[in-house]
C-alpha cells in the first residue's frame, strides 16, 4: 500500500515539475523571442548552402525524373529490352540515375546562362538610360511646374521660388543626413558587395549539394522512412507518411506553378510594353514577373515602380500601364492561375490572405512566398484531426451538415436543426412528462396492489 502511495505521488510531483519547467521555458522564450529568432537566423545562415541545395533539388526533381524516364526508355529501346521484363528495366533505370542528374544540372545552368545573357544586359541598359535621363526629367518637371504657376490662378507661388525651395531642402538633406553618415553608407555598400559575393558562393555550393541530393534521393527517403517507423507506431507512421506525401504535392505544385505563372506574366508584360514602345520595357517586365511570385499583393507591388517608369517615358503611359496591369491581374487570377495551379493548395481567398499577412510579418518576403503552402499543410492537418475526432464520436465530418445545425441529442446523437429544435424540444419534453406520469401511475398501482395483498392476508 505504501509503495503504491509513493509511486502515485511521485508521478504527480514529476508531472508538476515538468509542467513548471515547460512554463518557465515558454515564459523565457516569450520574453526573449527576438534573441531566439536572431539565434535561429544565425543557424539558418550557417546552413544556407544546404538549404539552397535542398530547394534546388526539390525544384529540379521533376525535370530530372522526366529525363531519367526518357533515358530509361531510350536505352531499353536500343537494347531491345521488353517492358514486361521488370528486372531488366529496373537495372537500366538504376544506371540512368547519374546521367539524368548531370543532364538536369547542365540544362539548368544553360537556362540560367541564357536568361542572364539575354535579360540582364537589357535590364542594366535600361537602368543606365534611366540614370542618364534623370536631368531631362528634372527639366521637364520644372517646365510643367512653370506652366502650372503661369496658367492656373489658384497657385499663387512663383515657380522659381518653388524650385529654389526644393533645391534648398535637397541640399540640406544631403548636408544633414548623407555627409555626416558617409562612413556608414560606405560600410553598408561594402557589406552589400561582400554579401553579394557570399550569396554567389552559397549558390554554387548549394548547386553541388543539389547534385548530391538528387543522386542520393532514394537513399535519403528510405532513411527518413526508417526513422519515422522507428520512432512511431505503424498507425501514426502511416499518417505521417501520408502527410509528407500531401506536403510534397502542395509545395511542388505551388512553387513550380508560381514560377511558370510568373514567367508567363513577365512575357505578356514585355509583349505589351514593347508594342507600346516603352523605353524601359525589359526592366518593367522583369519587375512585374518577379513580384508576381508573391501571391495576392505581388501585382500591386510590381505596378507602382512599373507605373513610375512608364510615366517617366510618357505621362499618358501611366494610365495605360495601370489599366493593363489591372486587366493582367484579372486574367492571372481568374484564368491563368487556376489553369496552372489548379486546386493544389486547397485554400479559399481569405485563408490565402491570412497566410500571406502572417507569413510576411514573421519571416518577411520569404514568409510571403512560402506562407501559403505552409498554411495549406497546417490547414489540411487540422482538417484531418477534426475529421478523425468527429468520426470517433460517431458524428458526421461533412461541413454542410453543420450549417443549420443547432445541437445533437445527448442520448441518441440525432441532429437538431434551426426550426426543428424548439418543436423537437417540446415533443421530447412532452414525451418525458408522459413517461413520468406512466411511471407514477405504475408505482401507485403497484403500491395499491401491495396494500390489497396485505389486507387479504
Amino acid at each position: 500500500m505504501g509503495k503504491k502511495f509513493d509511486n502515485r505521488y511521485f508521478k504527480i510531483g514529476l508531472t508538476i515539475t515538468v509542467s513548471l519547467m515547460i512554463c518557465i521555458i515558454f515564459a523565457i522564450g516569450a520574453s526573449e523571442w527576438r534573441g531566439l529568432l536572431k539565434g535561429l537566423d544565425n543557424i539558418i545562415s550557417a546552413f544556407t548552402p544546404v538549404i539552397i541545395g535542398f530547394v534546388l533539388a526539390f525544384l529540379l526533381n521533376p525535370i530530372m525524373m522526366y529525363i531519367r524516364n526518357g533515358l530509361t526508355a531510350l536505352v531499353c529501346k536500343i537494347k531491345k529490352i521488353d517492358k514486361s521484363d521488370k528486372e531488366a528495366n529496373k537495372v537500366v533505370y538504376d544506371k540512368t540515375n547519374v546521367p539524368a542528374v548531370v543532364i538536369t544540372i547542365i540544362v539548368f545552368l544553360g537556362a540560367m546562362s541564357g536568361f542572364f545573357s539575354v535579360v540582364i544586359p537589357h535590364v542594366f541598359a535600361s537602368i543606365k538610360q534611366l540614370i542618364e535621363d534623370v536631368p531631362g526629367y528634372w527639366e521637364a518637371a520644372k517646365k510643367q511646374l512653370e506652366w502650372l504657376c503661369n496658367n492656373i490662378r489658384i497657385i499663387k507661388l512663383d515657380s522659381a521660388t518653388i524650385i529654389d525651395f526644393v533645391q534648398e531642402k535637397v541640399e540640406q538633406l544631403v548636408a544633414d543626413k548623407v555627409t555626416p553618415n558617409i562612413d556608414t553608407i560606405v560600410l553598408s555598400v561594402s557589406s552589400g558587395v561582400v554579401g553579394g559575393v557570399k550569396a554567389i558562393f552559397n549558390f554554387f555550393v548549394g548547386l553541388l549539394f543539389s547534385c548530391f541530393f538528387l543522386a542520393m534521393k532514394q537513399k535519403f527517403i528510405a532513411i527518413g522512412k526508417k526513422i519515422i517507423y522507428c520512432i512511431f507506431n505503424k498507425r501514426v507512421g502511416n499518417k505521417i507518411m501520408a502527410g509528407l506525401v500531401y506536403a510534397n504535392k502542395v509545395f511542388g505544385g505551388y512553387i513550380s506553378g508560381k514560377i511558370i505563372d510568373s514567367i508567363i506574366m513577365g512575357i505578356l508584360c514585355f509583349i505589351f510594353t514593347s508594342a507600346m514602345g516603352m523605353t524601359y520595357a525589359v526592366l518593367i517586365s522583369v519587375i512585374v514577373g518577379v513580384t508576381n511570385f508573391i501571391p495576392f499583393f505581388g501585382p500591386f507591388f510590381g505596378a507602382f515602380p512599373g507605373a513610375l517608369l512608364a510615366m517617366m517615358d510618357r505621362p499618358i503611359y501611366l494610365i495605360v500601364f495601370l489599366i493593363f496591369i489591372l486587366c493582367l491581374q484579372q486574367f492571372d487570377g481568374n484564368i491563368l492561375g487556376p489553369l496552372i495551379l489548379g486546386d493544389s493548395i486547397g485554400l479559399s481567398s481569405v485563408w490565402v490572405l491570412i497566410a500571406i499577412i502572417v507569413g510576411g510579418d514573421l519571416f518577411g518576403l520569404t514568409g510571403m512566398v512560402i506562407g501559403v503552402p505552409v498554411f495549406a499543410c497546417i490547414y489540411a492537418l487540422c482538417k484531418v484531426l477534426i475529421r478523425d475526432g468527429l468520426r470517433k464520436k460517431k458524428l458526421p465530418p461533412e461541413t454542410d451538415k453543420y450549417v443549420l445545425l443547432k445541437s445533437f441529442d445527448e442520448d441518441t446523437g440525432e441532429p437538431y436543426y434551426d426550426d426543428e429544435v424548439e418543436a423537437r424540444h417540446t415533443v421530447n419534453q412532452q414525451e418525458k412528462n408522459r413517461q413520468k406520469k406512466r411511471s407514477k401511475k405504475r408505482a401507485n398501482k403497484k403500491s395499491a396492489n401491495e396494500d390489497d395483498t396485505d389486507e387479504n392476508k
